[in-house]
């Protein structure tokens, strides 16, 4: 209420309040974050840091997050190759080191049979080439004594 007992609208960032400034919040609507008196909306990029009491950039393999690491990810930078993997909350890179594949159902890199030296998908019969000491045959990569 104001001086005349009028009840006065909450500042729009306000779920409750002592009056109509955004000073006055006692308590934030959604998306919203209570922060040294004040409701703050957090940008994209960022997360609402409790610790430090503001709104702080997600680790930069993220595009938007929930904190400072990069298993802290709801969403990966349109930019990049990054695919969002749910099951750690990471963005992943599809590009593997030598000996793997990126397998797109489990959203990560996986090690291809041990006959190949590089491949893209698992099994003796998938290599692009083969290992050391393994020589391709009808498209499979076998030794001397197979």
């Amino acid at each position: 209420p104001d001086l005349q007992d009028k009840c006065q609208l909450c500042h729009e960032s306000c779920e409750e309040c002592d009056g109509g400034s955004y000073l006055d919040c006692s308590e934030c609507r959604d998306g919203f974050h209570h922060f040294n008196g004040e409701c703050i909306q957090c940008g994209s990029g960022t997360y609402a840091s409790y610790e430090e009491k503001a709104c702080v950039g997600c680790h930069s393999s993220c595009a938007s997050c929930t904190g400072p690491s990069n298993d802290n990810c709801t969403s990966c930078p349109p930019s990049s190759e990054a695919l969002f993997r749910a099951k750690t909350n990471e963005c992943v890179s599809p590009i593997c080191d030598q000996g793997s594949y990126f397998n797109f159902d489990d959203i990560e890199c996986q090690k291809c049979h041990h006959s190949c030296g590089s491949c893209e998908e698992f099994g003796p019969g998938k290599c692009l080439n083969c290992a050391e000491n393994y020589q391709n045959l009808d498209g499979k990569c076998v030794t001397c004594d197979e």
